[in-house]
């Protein structure tokens, strides 16, 4: 068979149209990856909820969480434009309400009590965050709570 510059020429734009695909492929999947929640990660990280749990109390202006709470647990949701941490503990219920009294951000807030008879504080809340709440039990014995960012 003879080669002509007909051959080359499509050769090469057969060749270009590969690259021209594995390149958009690649951006595709490198923008997909880097846009990606690394929730699941961070959530699954101990170093990383020790993070969620001090930007948690900056954000929400919160007190130490007591050193007696059980159950505690945090979690993040969101994506690269926001973010809102969300956790929960147990206590004694005299343990909570100090808590609540050294919590700038709550006594800072908005105090609702909300039809379950539990008490919603709206945080008045520090640096860029957009958004924090506390909520306490009707017997004072759980607390849960979200800040958010975005």
């Amino acid at each position: 068979m003879k080669f002509t510059s007909r051959h080359i020429w499509i050769g090469l734009g057969s060749l270009c149209i590969v690259l021209v695909l594995g390149s958009v492929a690649f951006i595709l999947y490198a923008a997909s990856v880097f846009l990606a929640p690394t929730n699941a990660r961070d959530n699954a990280d101990p170093g990383k909820r020790a993070e969620m749990t001090d930007i948690s109390r900056r954000w929400g202006q919160l007190a130490a969480f007591p050193a007696t709470a059980k159950d505690f647990s945090i979690h993040t949701e969101g994506n690269m434009f926001t973010r809102t941490f969300r956790g929960s503990f147990a206590a004694e219920p005299a343990v909570i309400l100090q808590w609540l009294k050294d919590s700038r951000g709550v006594s800072q807030g908005q105090q609702e009590e909300q039809s379950d008879k539990s008490t919603k504080y709206i945080l008045k809340t520090a640096e860029d965050a957009s958004y924090g709440e506390v909520i306490v039990s009707p017997d004072h014995a759980h607390v849960s709570f979200r800040v958010s960012w975005s």
